[in-house]
């Protein structure tokens, strides 16, 4: 699923020491939302940071907003 891509991306933007911690954090709030649940709260929160509903692949625009919060070219 996309959120599997999304995590694997943020989180190995946090520093080693503390992967594992918010790997946890991520899996019960995963957990506790229930799969899709987990995974429209995305959605939502794509559509509050570009003030539209998102017009293409979640994925594909995820990384457009992640690497305008990095100020970085590539994540």
């Amino acid at each position: 699923m996309v959120t599997d891509i999304l995590k694997a991306k943020i989180i190995g933007k946090i520093p080693e020491s503390e992967q594992e911690i918010y790997t946890e954090k991520w899996e019960d709030i995963e957990s506790a939302l229930g799969r899709e649940q987990f995974n429209e709260l995305f959605s939502h929160i794509r559509m509050i940071l570009q003030k539209r509903k998102g017009a293409g692949n979640l994925k594909d625009e995820y990384d457009s907003i992640l690497e305008n919060m990095s100020g970085k070219t590539s994540l």
